[in-house]
Protein backbone atom coordinates (compact mmCIF):
# COMPACT_ATOMS: atom_id res chain seq x y z
CA UNK A 1 0.00 0.00 0.00
CA UNK A 2 1.27 3.47 -0.85
CA UNK A 3 1.51 6.24 1.74
CA UNK A 4 1.81 10.01 1.61
CA UNK A 5 5.61 9.78 1.75
CA UNK A 6 5.55 7.77 -1.46
CA UNK A 7 3.69 10.67 -3.09
CA UNK A 8 6.87 12.75 -2.88
CA UNK A 9 8.83 10.06 -4.71
CA UNK A 10 6.15 9.76 -7.39
CA UNK A 11 6.03 13.53 -7.81
CA UNK A 12 9.79 13.70 -8.27
CA UNK A 13 9.61 10.78 -10.72
CA UNK A 14 7.24 12.73 -12.95
CA UNK A 15 3.79 11.35 -12.17
CA UNK A 16 2.47 14.82 -12.89
CA UNK A 17 0.16 16.71 -15.22
CA UNK A 18 0.92 20.18 -16.60
CA UNK A 19 -1.67 22.96 -16.40
CA UNK A 20 -1.62 26.58 -17.52
CA UNK A 21 -1.41 28.54 -14.25
CA UNK A 22 -4.68 30.39 -14.86
CA UNK A 23 -6.54 27.13 -15.56
CA UNK A 24 -5.02 25.52 -12.49
CA UNK A 25 -6.20 28.41 -10.33
CA UNK A 26 -9.73 28.08 -11.69
CA UNK A 27 -9.71 24.35 -10.99
CA UNK A 28 -7.96 24.42 -7.61
CA UNK A 29 -11.07 25.10 -5.55
CA UNK A 30 -12.76 22.11 -7.17
CA UNK A 31 -10.10 19.51 -6.42
CA UNK A 32 -11.69 16.16 -5.70
CA UNK A 33 -8.66 14.83 -3.82
CA UNK A 34 -9.02 14.89 -0.04
CA UNK A 35 -5.26 15.01 0.54
CA UNK A 36 -3.60 18.06 -1.10
CA UNK A 37 -1.56 17.13 -4.16
CA UNK A 38 2.04 18.25 -4.49
CA UNK A 39 2.70 20.84 -7.19
CA UNK A 40 5.33 23.25 -8.46
CA UNK A 41 5.27 26.27 -10.73
CA UNK A 42 7.28 26.14 -13.97
CA UNK A 43 7.85 28.71 -16.69
CA UNK A 44 7.54 27.61 -20.31
CA UNK A 45 7.83 30.00 -23.25
CA UNK A 46 7.55 32.96 -20.91
CA UNK A 47 4.29 31.76 -19.35
CA UNK A 48 3.58 30.24 -15.95
CA UNK A 49 2.40 26.62 -15.67
CA UNK A 50 1.85 24.20 -12.82
CA UNK A 51 3.07 20.60 -12.68
CA UNK A 52 0.82 18.76 -10.22
CA UNK A 53 0.93 15.21 -8.91
CA UNK A 54 -1.62 12.89 -10.47
CA UNK A 55 -2.74 11.53 -7.13
CA UNK A 56 -2.81 7.73 -7.04
CA UNK A 57 -5.09 5.41 -5.15
CA UNK A 58 -3.20 3.79 -2.29
CA UNK A 59 -3.87 0.27 -3.61
CA UNK A 60 -4.19 -1.19 -7.10
CA UNK A 61 -7.56 -2.61 -8.19
CA UNK A 62 -7.92 -6.39 -8.20
CA UNK A 63 -9.47 -8.04 -11.28
CA UNK A 64 -11.06 -11.46 -11.59
CA UNK A 65 -9.32 -13.90 -13.90
CA UNK A 66 -12.32 -14.08 -16.23
CA UNK A 67 -12.10 -10.29 -16.67
CA UNK A 68 -8.43 -10.56 -17.60
CA UNK A 69 -9.26 -13.36 -20.05
CA UNK A 70 -11.93 -11.21 -21.70
CA UNK A 71 -9.44 -8.39 -22.28
CA UNK A 72 -6.72 -10.78 -23.44
CA UNK A 73 -9.22 -12.13 -25.96
CA UNK A 74 -9.94 -8.61 -27.23
CA UNK A 75 -6.22 -7.89 -27.49
CA UNK A 76 -5.65 -10.96 -29.67
CA UNK A 77 -8.41 -10.10 -32.11
CA UNK A 78 -7.73 -6.35 -32.36
CA UNK A 79 -4.99 -6.64 -35.03
CA UNK A 80 -7.53 -8.53 -37.17
CA UNK A 81 -10.04 -5.72 -36.64
CA UNK A 82 -7.51 -3.08 -37.69
CA UNK A 83 -6.50 -5.12 -40.74
CA UNK A 84 -10.12 -5.27 -41.85
CA UNK A 85 -10.66 -1.56 -41.18
CA UNK A 86 -7.63 -0.66 -43.29
CA UNK A 87 -8.71 -3.02 -46.07
CA UNK A 88 -12.15 -1.38 -46.18
CA UNK A 89 -10.62 2.10 -46.25
CA UNK A 90 -8.07 1.31 -48.94
CA UNK A 91 -10.68 -0.42 -51.08
CA UNK A 92 -12.77 2.76 -51.06
CA UNK A 93 -15.63 1.11 -49.21
CA UNK A 94 -15.65 3.75 -46.45
CA UNK A 95 -16.16 6.59 -48.93
CA UNK A 96 -19.06 4.89 -50.70
CA UNK A 97 -22.15 7.13 -50.72
CA UNK A 98 -24.35 4.14 -49.95
CA UNK A 99 -22.97 4.16 -46.40
CA UNK A 100 -25.21 7.11 -45.61
CA UNK A 101 -28.24 4.86 -45.27
CA UNK A 102 -26.43 3.07 -42.43
CA UNK A 103 -25.29 6.31 -40.80
CA UNK A 104 -21.62 5.48 -41.40
CA UNK A 105 -20.88 8.35 -43.77
CA UNK A 106 -17.97 10.49 -42.60
CA UNK A 107 -16.34 7.68 -40.66
CA UNK A 108 -12.94 8.64 -42.10
CA UNK A 109 -13.32 12.16 -40.62
CA UNK A 110 -11.12 13.88 -43.19
CA UNK A 111 -8.59 11.03 -43.44
CA UNK A 112 -9.79 9.92 -46.89
CA UNK A 113 -6.31 10.43 -48.36
CA UNK A 114 -4.18 10.04 -45.24
CA UNK A 115 -5.46 6.51 -44.60
CA UNK A 116 -3.98 5.42 -47.95
CA UNK A 117 -0.44 6.40 -46.95
CA UNK A 118 2.16 3.66 -46.61
CA UNK A 119 3.24 3.62 -42.96
CA UNK A 120 6.67 2.33 -43.95
CA UNK A 121 6.18 -0.83 -41.91
CA UNK A 122 3.43 -3.41 -41.54
CA UNK A 123 3.81 -4.90 -38.06
CA UNK A 124 2.26 -3.82 -35.83
CA UNK A 125 -0.31 -1.99 -37.95
CA UNK A 126 -1.11 0.50 -35.19
CA UNK A 127 1.30 0.02 -32.28
CA UNK A 128 -0.53 1.64 -29.38
CA UNK A 129 -4.24 1.01 -28.89
CA UNK A 130 -6.05 1.89 -25.68
CA UNK A 131 -9.62 0.80 -25.10
CA UNK A 132 -11.60 2.87 -22.60
CA UNK A 133 -13.85 0.54 -20.61
CA UNK A 134 -16.53 0.40 -17.98
CA UNK A 135 -16.41 -2.56 -15.59
CA UNK A 136 -19.92 -3.98 -15.32
CA UNK A 137 -21.27 -7.13 -13.67
CA UNK A 138 -21.50 -8.65 -17.18
CA UNK A 139 -17.85 -7.93 -17.93
CA UNK A 140 -16.02 -4.97 -19.42
CA UNK A 141 -17.82 -2.74 -21.95
CA UNK A 142 -15.79 -0.72 -24.47
CA UNK A 143 -16.88 2.93 -24.62
CA UNK A 144 -14.03 4.52 -26.60
CA UNK A 145 -10.93 3.67 -28.65
CA UNK A 146 -7.66 5.65 -28.69
CA UNK A 147 -4.99 5.03 -31.32
CA UNK A 148 -2.78 8.07 -31.94
CA UNK A 149 -0.17 8.03 -29.15
CA UNK A 150 0.92 6.10 -26.02
CA UNK A 151 -1.07 8.37 -23.70
CA UNK A 152 -0.71 7.46 -20.04
CA UNK A 153 1.83 4.70 -20.60
CA UNK A 154 4.73 6.52 -18.92
CA UNK A 155 2.51 7.47 -15.97
CA UNK A 156 1.35 3.90 -15.46
CA UNK A 157 4.84 2.45 -15.71
CA UNK A 158 5.93 4.64 -12.80
CA UNK A 159 2.86 3.85 -10.73
CA UNK A 160 3.10 0.09 -11.35
CA UNK A 161 6.68 0.10 -10.11
CA UNK A 162 5.66 2.10 -7.04
CA UNK A 163 2.95 -0.40 -6.11
CA UNK A 164 5.40 -3.28 -6.53
CA UNK A 165 4.39 -6.89 -6.08
CA UNK A 166 1.42 -7.59 -3.83
CA UNK A 167 1.72 -11.06 -2.32
CA UNK A 168 0.95 -13.75 -4.86
CA UNK A 169 -0.90 -11.37 -7.17
CA UNK A 170 0.36 -10.60 -10.66
CA UNK A 171 0.94 -7.32 -12.43
CA UNK A 172 1.14 -6.60 -16.14
CA UNK A 173 4.59 -5.90 -17.57
CA UNK A 174 3.65 -2.60 -19.20
CA UNK A 175 7.21 -1.29 -19.55
CA UNK A 176 8.45 -4.46 -21.22
CA UNK A 177 5.44 -4.59 -23.56
CA UNK A 178 5.89 -0.94 -24.54
CA UNK A 179 9.56 -1.49 -25.37
CA UNK A 180 8.81 -4.73 -27.23
CA UNK A 181 6.10 -3.11 -29.36
CA UNK A 182 8.18 -0.02 -30.10
CA UNK A 183 11.11 -2.23 -31.12
CA UNK A 184 8.87 -4.43 -33.30
CA UNK A 185 7.65 -1.38 -35.23
CA UNK A 186 11.19 -0.05 -35.68
CA UNK A 187 12.58 -3.44 -36.82
CA UNK A 188 9.67 -3.92 -39.22
CA UNK A 189 10.45 -0.51 -40.71
CA UNK A 190 14.20 -1.28 -40.84
CA UNK A 191 13.63 -4.57 -42.65
CA UNK A 192 11.12 -3.10 -45.09
CA UNK A 193 13.51 -0.26 -45.98
CA UNK A 194 16.80 -2.23 -45.84
CA UNK A 195 18.04 0.01 -43.05
CA UNK A 196 20.63 -1.34 -40.65
CA UNK A 197 21.25 1.02 -37.74
CA UNK A 198 20.32 1.55 -34.13
CA UNK A 199 17.30 3.74 -33.45
CA UNK A 200 17.86 7.44 -32.89
CA UNK A 201 14.49 8.65 -31.64
CA UNK A 202 12.96 12.12 -31.74
CA UNK A 203 9.90 12.76 -29.58
CA UNK A 204 7.82 15.63 -31.00
CA UNK A 205 5.79 17.23 -28.25
CA UNK A 206 4.30 20.57 -27.25
CA UNK A 207 6.26 21.91 -24.28
CA UNK A 208 2.95 22.96 -22.72
CA UNK A 209 1.28 19.58 -23.29
CA UNK A 210 -0.58 18.31 -20.24
CA UNK A 211 1.07 14.90 -20.59
CA UNK A 212 4.59 16.33 -21.00
CA UNK A 213 6.02 14.20 -18.19
CA UNK A 214 4.39 11.05 -19.57
CA UNK A 215 6.71 11.37 -22.58
CA UNK A 216 9.69 12.39 -20.47
CA UNK A 217 9.30 9.08 -18.66
CA UNK A 218 8.96 7.16 -21.92
CA UNK A 219 12.20 8.79 -23.03
CA UNK A 220 13.93 7.39 -19.93
CA UNK A 221 12.59 3.92 -20.66
CA UNK A 222 13.76 3.98 -24.28
CA UNK A 223 17.22 5.31 -23.40
CA UNK A 224 17.85 2.12 -21.39
CA UNK A 225 17.53 -0.08 -24.49
CA UNK A 226 20.63 -1.46 -26.24
CA UNK A 227 19.09 -0.99 -29.72
CA UNK A 228 18.54 2.73 -29.08
CA UNK A 229 21.47 5.13 -29.60
CA UNK A 230 19.68 8.25 -28.45
CA UNK A 231 16.34 9.87 -27.56
CA UNK A 232 15.60 13.60 -27.59
CA UNK A 233 12.45 15.63 -27.05
CA UNK A 234 11.70 18.43 -29.52
CA UNK A 235 9.19 21.18 -28.86
CA UNK A 236 9.33 22.62 -32.38
CA UNK A 237 9.72 21.46 -35.95
CA UNK A 238 13.26 20.58 -37.11
CA UNK A 239 14.98 18.76 -39.96
CA UNK A 240 14.89 15.50 -38.06
CA UNK A 241 16.34 13.44 -40.89
CA UNK A 242 19.16 15.94 -41.43
CA UNK A 243 19.94 15.73 -37.72
CA UNK A 244 20.31 11.95 -38.02
CA UNK A 245 17.03 10.83 -36.45
CA UNK A 246 15.46 7.73 -37.97
CA UNK A 247 12.46 7.28 -35.66
CA UNK A 248 9.82 9.74 -34.47
CA UNK A 249 7.26 9.40 -31.67
CA UNK A 250 4.58 12.09 -31.60
CA UNK A 251 2.56 13.51 -28.75
CA UNK A 252 -0.96 14.87 -29.20
CA UNK A 253 -0.49 15.86 -32.84
CA UNK A 254 -3.61 15.23 -34.89
CA UNK A 255 -5.37 16.84 -37.82
CA UNK A 256 -5.51 20.60 -37.33
CA UNK A 257 -2.23 20.77 -35.42
CA UNK A 258 0.37 23.05 -37.04
CA UNK A 259 2.85 20.16 -37.28
CA UNK A 260 0.47 17.60 -38.75
CA UNK A 261 1.06 18.53 -42.40
CA UNK A 262 4.82 18.56 -41.76
CA UNK A 263 4.54 15.00 -40.50
CA UNK A 264 2.65 14.04 -43.65
CA UNK A 265 5.59 15.22 -45.76
CA UNK A 266 8.20 13.10 -43.99
CA UNK A 267 9.57 10.39 -46.33
CA UNK A 268 8.55 7.06 -44.81
CA UNK A 269 11.64 5.28 -46.17
CA UNK A 270 13.92 7.61 -44.19
CA UNK A 271 12.18 7.88 -40.84
CA UNK A 272 9.95 5.50 -38.89
CA UNK A 273 6.87 7.30 -37.64
CA UNK A 274 5.53 5.44 -34.61
CA UNK A 275 1.70 5.52 -34.57
CA UNK A 276 1.17 6.07 -38.32
CA UNK A 277 -0.85 9.02 -39.59
CA UNK A 278 -4.25 8.45 -41.13
CA UNK A 279 -5.24 5.85 -38.54
CA UNK A 280 -7.42 7.94 -36.25
CA UNK A 281 -10.51 6.61 -38.03
CA UNK A 282 -9.96 3.14 -36.56
CA UNK A 283 -11.17 4.59 -33.25
CA UNK A 284 -14.31 6.26 -34.63
CA UNK A 285 -17.25 5.44 -32.37
CA UNK A 286 -19.44 4.56 -35.34
CA UNK A 287 -17.58 1.26 -35.50
CA UNK A 288 -19.46 0.20 -32.37
CA UNK A 289 -22.64 0.42 -34.44
CA UNK A 290 -21.12 -1.37 -37.43
CA UNK A 291 -19.79 -4.28 -35.37
CA UNK A 292 -23.18 -4.91 -33.77
CA UNK A 293 -25.22 -4.44 -36.97
CA UNK A 294 -26.53 -7.71 -38.44
CA UNK A 295 -25.43 -6.77 -41.98
CA UNK A 296 -22.37 -4.57 -41.44
CA UNK A 297 -21.04 -6.97 -38.84
CA UNK A 298 -20.68 -9.62 -41.54
CA UNK A 299 -17.72 -7.61 -42.87
CA UNK A 300 -15.82 -8.70 -39.74
CA UNK A 301 -17.33 -12.10 -38.94
CA UNK A 302 -15.22 -14.07 -41.40
CA UNK A 303 -11.95 -12.58 -40.14
CA UNK A 304 -12.80 -12.89 -36.45
CA UNK A 305 -14.54 -16.26 -36.49
CA UNK A 306 -15.89 -17.30 -33.11
CA UNK A 307 -14.24 -14.25 -31.53
CA UNK A 308 -16.73 -11.99 -33.32
CA UNK A 309 -19.26 -12.60 -30.56
CA UNK A 310 -16.69 -11.53 -27.95
CA UNK A 311 -16.37 -8.21 -29.78
CA UNK A 312 -20.13 -7.69 -29.91
CA UNK A 313 -20.63 -8.64 -26.26
CA UNK A 314 -17.87 -6.22 -25.22
CA UNK A 315 -19.43 -3.16 -26.89
CA UNK A 316 -21.88 -0.77 -25.25
CA UNK A 317 -25.26 -0.48 -26.93
CA UNK A 318 -25.19 2.42 -29.40
CA UNK A 319 -27.39 4.14 -31.95
CA UNK A 320 -26.80 6.88 -34.52
CA UNK A 321 -28.80 10.09 -34.48
CA UNK A 322 -30.57 10.82 -37.78
CA UNK A 323 -32.78 13.71 -38.83
CA UNK A 324 -36.14 14.29 -37.21
CA UNK A 325 -34.89 13.11 -33.82
CA UNK A 326 -34.76 9.49 -35.01
CA UNK A 327 -32.11 7.16 -33.61
CA UNK A 328 -31.04 4.21 -35.71
CA UNK A 329 -30.12 1.22 -33.55
CA UNK A 330 -28.81 -2.04 -34.95
CA UNK A 331 -32.19 -3.78 -34.72
CA UNK A 332 -34.70 -0.93 -34.91
CA UNK A 333 -35.18 2.82 -35.20
CA UNK A 334 -36.64 4.84 -32.33
CA UNK A 335 -37.59 8.45 -31.75
CA UNK A 336 -35.48 10.03 -29.02
CA UNK A 337 -38.63 10.67 -26.97
CA UNK A 338 -38.91 6.89 -26.49
CA UNK A 339 -35.63 6.82 -24.57
CA UNK A 340 -35.30 7.35 -20.84
CA UNK A 341 -33.04 10.42 -20.79
CA UNK A 342 -31.09 9.34 -17.70
CA UNK A 343 -29.96 6.12 -19.40
CA UNK A 344 -28.19 7.65 -22.43
CA UNK A 345 -25.35 9.95 -23.44
CA UNK A 346 -24.43 11.68 -26.71
CA UNK A 347 -20.92 11.74 -28.16
CA UNK A 348 -19.20 13.05 -31.24
CA UNK A 349 -18.14 10.03 -33.36
CA UNK A 350 -14.56 11.28 -33.66
CA UNK A 351 -14.36 13.26 -30.41
CA UNK A 352 -11.71 12.69 -27.75
CA UNK A 353 -10.68 13.69 -24.23
CA UNK A 354 -14.27 13.75 -23.00
CA UNK A 355 -15.07 16.87 -25.03
CA UNK A 356 -18.66 17.44 -26.09
CA UNK A 357 -20.11 14.51 -24.16
CA UNK A 358 -23.70 15.15 -23.09
CA UNK A 359 -24.95 13.03 -20.20
CA UNK A 360 -28.74 12.81 -20.18
CA UNK A 361 -28.85 12.53 -16.40
CA UNK A 362 -27.27 15.98 -16.04
CA UNK A 363 -29.34 18.05 -18.46
CA UNK A 364 -32.97 19.09 -18.14
CA UNK A 365 -35.63 17.41 -20.23
CA UNK A 366 -36.12 20.72 -22.05
CA UNK A 367 -32.46 20.94 -23.03
CA UNK A 368 -32.40 17.26 -23.94
CA UNK A 369 -35.29 17.79 -26.34
CA UNK A 370 -33.55 20.83 -27.81
CA UNK A 371 -30.30 18.94 -28.42
CA UNK A 372 -32.03 16.33 -30.56
CA UNK A 373 -33.60 19.01 -32.74
CA UNK A 374 -30.29 20.68 -33.64
CA UNK A 375 -29.15 19.85 -37.20
CA UNK A 376 -25.46 19.90 -36.22
CA UNK A 377 -26.08 16.98 -33.84
CA UNK A 378 -27.09 14.63 -36.67
CA UNK A 379 -24.57 11.81 -36.85
CA UNK A 380 -23.85 11.84 -33.12
CA UNK A 381 -23.45 8.53 -31.33
CA UNK A 382 -26.16 7.79 -28.76
CA UNK A 383 -24.56 5.44 -26.25
CA UNK A 384 -25.99 3.50 -23.32
CA UNK A 385 -24.99 5.20 -20.09
CA UNK A 386 -23.54 2.75 -17.57
CA UNK A 387 -21.96 4.60 -14.62
CA UNK A 388 -20.20 2.21 -12.29
CA UNK A 389 -18.94 2.87 -8.77
CA UNK A 390 -16.30 0.81 -6.96
CA UNK A 391 -14.79 0.81 -3.50
CA UNK A 392 -11.24 2.18 -3.51
CA UNK A 393 -8.62 3.16 -0.94
CA UNK A 394 -7.34 6.74 -1.07
CA UNK A 395 -5.53 9.22 1.17
CA UNK A 396 -7.79 11.21 3.50
CA UNK A 397 -7.12 14.81 4.56
CA UNK A 398 -4.37 13.64 6.90
CA UNK A 399 -2.84 11.35 4.29
CA UNK A 400 -4.08 8.18 5.99
CA UNK A 401 -5.83 5.28 4.17
CA UNK A 402 -9.55 5.84 3.73
CA UNK A 403 -12.13 3.81 1.85
CA UNK A 404 -14.40 5.59 -0.63
CA UNK A 405 -16.82 4.71 -3.41
CA UNK A 406 -15.95 6.41 -6.71
CA UNK A 407 -16.91 6.15 -10.36
CA UNK A 408 -14.28 4.27 -12.37
CA UNK A 409 -13.11 4.00 -15.96
CA UNK A 410 -10.47 1.56 -17.20
CA UNK A 411 -7.97 1.91 -20.00
CA UNK A 412 -6.70 -1.34 -21.54
CA UNK A 413 -3.40 -1.00 -23.38
CA UNK A 414 -3.43 -3.36 -26.38
CA UNK A 415 0.05 -3.54 -27.86
CA UNK A 416 0.64 -5.72 -30.92
CA UNK A 417 -2.07 -8.24 -30.07
CA UNK A 418 -1.24 -8.46 -26.37
CA UNK A 419 -2.84 -7.04 -23.24
CA UNK A 420 0.05 -4.91 -22.00
CA UNK A 421 -1.60 -3.37 -18.95
CA UNK A 422 -4.55 -1.46 -17.54
CA UNK A 423 -4.94 1.95 -16.01
CA UNK A 424 -7.79 2.86 -13.70
CA UNK A 425 -9.21 6.34 -13.30
CA UNK A 426 -11.48 7.00 -10.32
CA UNK A 427 -13.51 10.11 -9.72
CA UNK A 428 -16.42 11.45 -7.70
CA UNK A 429 -18.39 12.31 -10.85
CA UNK A 430 -19.52 9.98 -13.68
CA UNK A 431 -17.51 11.68 -16.46
CA UNK A 432 -14.20 10.12 -15.48
CA UNK A 433 -11.47 11.79 -17.48
CA UNK A 434 -8.33 13.85 -17.10
CA UNK A 435 -5.84 14.29 -14.29
CA UNK A 436 -7.26 16.92 -11.91
CA UNK A 437 -10.04 15.57 -9.70
CA UNK A 438 -9.14 12.06 -10.90
CA UNK A 439 -7.24 9.37 -9.01
CA UNK A 440 -5.00 7.01 -10.95
CA UNK A 441 -4.35 3.34 -10.32
CA UNK A 442 -3.31 0.10 -11.99
CA UNK A 443 -4.53 -3.47 -11.52
CA UNK A 444 -3.46 -6.79 -10.07
CA UNK A 445 -4.86 -10.26 -10.67
CA UNK A 446 -4.41 -13.85 -9.44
Amino acid sequence: MLNKNKFIELFNSGLTYRYPFVDWQLLSHRSGAKYPSLFKEVHVKGRKYVDELIQPLLCPIKLKMKEVEQLEGLAKLWPKIITRQLDLAQAGWLTDNSLEIYGLDGILSGEEEDCLLDAGYNQPLSPFIRLDLIRTTQGFKVVDINSTRPAGVGDNIILSEAYGRSGDHHQFCLKEEFVSTFKAAYLSWSNQNNYQRSAKIAILLDSVAGDWHNFVNLKKVLLDQSWVEGVDIFTGWFDFIGLGYNCLLRGRIKQGHSWYNDLLQLPRHKICLISPLGRRFIGNKKWFFAWQHFLLGSLFKEDLGFDYQLLVDSCCEVGLLRSGGLIMFTQETKHFSQLIRQEWILKSPAGSSGRGIIIGEFVSQKNWNSIFSQPEMIGSVVQKYEPVKEKVVLADKAGKPSEAELFTKYGAFLFNGRLAGLEVMARGTPLVHGARNTYLSTVIFD
